[in-house]
């Protein structure tokens, strides 16, 4: 089952204070990655929406099928709801570990929409990325492009719900949220920190 959800990740360096959310990308999104940044499906384009953080939807999830969150000095969070016949929720948190490897954890559940129904696990996942795939997100994190990125992306489609990305680093702690549709960027991060198949 191939869902997507949030990205966040939390930091301070020694008295400094990473950008804030959201904020006004240095340089105009379209100078700095250029056709890039914007799906072609995309129909609501937002730079400057607010996203507001998922961690308490994240920790309602998890307290639900007595799962923790994952604490570490960079992460990504993506959240998920939605669904169409029934309402699927997944809180998925990626930590890096001291060595540069990320760890996964995932958990979810669904509920039919028949009166009485009670929601239903979806196996949890654990495991840790390969040390390329690790580089990788690195890099994905201290993309320009992600950062210059559109705060909301969406093409409005019967069953999806919204995803809440954050993405939290010493460097940085930015949100973005889509339905539908994400950034090339956003799309990679996704495919890196999912479940594989």
């Amino acid at each position: 089952m191939s869902v997507v959800v949030v990205l966040a990740a939390a930091a301070a360096l020694s008295g400094t204070t990473p950008p804030s959310v959201n904020a006004a990308p240095s340089a105009s999104p379209s100078a700095q990655c250029p056709a890039g940044n914007v799906p072609t499906d995309a129909v609501t384009v937002d730079w400057h929406q607010r996203v507001d953080s998922a961690l308490a939807q994240h920790e309602e999830l998890r307290r639900a099928w007595n799962a923790g969150i994952p604490e570490g000095a960079s992460r990504v969070l993506m959240y998920y709801k939605g669904g169409d016949l029934a309402t699927t929720r997944v809180s998925l948190i990626a930590v890096r570990k001291a060595d540069g490897i990320w760890h996964t954890n995932e958990i979810g559940d669904s509920v039919i929409w028949v009166a009485g129904a009670k929601p239903q696990p979806i196996p949890t996942t654990d495991r840790d990325l390969s040390a390329a795939d690790s580089k990788r997100v690195d890099q994905l994190l201290d993309d320009p492009c992600l950062n210059a990125g559109p705060a909301f992306l969406g093409r409005p489609a019967v069953g999806v719900g919204p995803t809440t990305l954050e993405v939290e680093t010493p460097a940085r702690h930015w949100r973005a949220a889509w339905a539908g549709t994400f950034s090339p960027q956003e799309e990679e991060i996704v495919k890196l920190l999912g479940p594989k198949d």
